[in-house]
């Protein structure tokens, strides 16, 4: 009778990686990343603009269409993005969406005031003017 041949599992199995911290999992996911991700992904799409042209985002929610011109972007951790903006009347626009409910179309927008210089569109991080109060009270600044 043979035997069965003994192998190390040791050598055969490759190390497991350790999660040895899951706060670096968690800082990736939060607002402040999606908010730089988002920040980028804007920046490129409004460089390829001509002067009469603004970056227009369009959100389709609940079968409603809503779509503006976005003046700012910020965030406020752990899950919220602020998008604020003016409507095609020149209304002023805010909105606060959790990360996991975020999916918007960049699009090219007329600029309401084609006379003025053309704003490029701020963003705001931690240090500077957000988590705004007004949405995130409980925010340190």
């Amino acid at each position: 009778m043979l035997a069965a041949p003994r192998f190390d599992m040791a050598a055969l199995v490759p190390p497991r990686t350790v999660m040895h911290d899951m706060s670096d999992l968690m800082a990736q996911n939060t607002a402040r990343e999606f908010f730089k991700r988002l920040k980028k992904m804007i920046q490129e799409f409004e460089a390829s603009l001509d002067q009469s042209h603004d970056v227009g985002v369009r959100l389709v929610s609940f079968g409603q269409t809503l779509s503006f011109s976005l003046t700012s972007l910020g965030y406020c951790n752990p899950s919220l993005i602020v998008f604020h903006g003016t409507m095609p009347d020149g209304s002023p626009v805010q909105l606060i969406q959790h990360v996991t409910q975020i999916s918007i179309l960049l699009m090219r927008a007329d600029r309401t005031n084609a006379d003025t210089p053309k704003q490029p569109i701020g963003f705001h991080s931690e240090g500077a003017t957000s988590p705004d109060p007004a949405v995130c009270p409980d925010a340190i600044p």
